[in-house]
């Protein structure tokens, strides 16, 4: 009524997607990002340049490359505003076994169900890369990597998914180390 615009009714179904966060903050992230980005899509490019806004001083593309793989859904050359907000309702507000399982499709590059020493060690690396003034950068990944399986009794030399679940129940150190977006 008045100057108010009415939302469309797939509007609000669009929201309703989103159950963890209320209607209005969705639509505000919505029009936020059709501001910046008219045609509704953000590209690889883009979302290295807004990484690097939040971390000037490391090597966000191997980081930002992956990660956009991950919420890339559609396998397209650009992620829609729907995709990065069904990572974000994941990452931030998802399940213990939601995020779990985000967290080893980062991980797991070739996306063939298995982490093997080499993806955990790259994807632990590029992680450092992207916050290279933090203490975590001191980590050596080898060593790391190779401490994470010899605590399995997995010794096939890849992580599955269970193993994965099995770190994250013991909750180690090492696991802490390559779990960011969890707890």
């Amino acid at each position: 009524m008045g100057n108010q615009s009415s939302q469309p009714l797939s509007k609000d179904l669009e929201c309703s997607k989103f159950i963890h966060f209320l209607p209005t903050e969705i639509r505000e992230w919505s029009f936020a990002f059709k501001a910046i980005y008219p045609d509704g899509r953000m590209s690889l490019k883009d979302f290295i340049d807004f990484f690097s806004s939040l971390f000037p001083f490391g090597k966000v593309e191997p980081f930002c490359t992956r990660m956009f793989q991950n919420i890339n859904i559609s396998q397209a050359k650009e992620v829609e505003l729907s995709e990065l907000l069904i990572a974000f309702t994941i990452l931030l507000k998802g399940s213990t076994f939601e995020r779990l399982r985000w967290l080893f499709r980062f991980y797991d590059d070739d996306k063939d169900g298995f982490v093997s020493r080499d993806e955990l060690e790259k994807g632990f690396d590029i992680i450092n890369l992207m916050v290279s003034n933090s203490m975590m950068s001191e980590i050596p990944s080898k060593f790391l990597v190779d401490e994470i399986f010899s605590s399995l009794q997995n010794q096939s030399g890849f992580l599955t998914f269970n193993d994965f679940e099995i770190l994250a129940q013991e909750n180690s150190d090492n696991f802490k180390k390559i779990s960011f977006f969890y707890d």
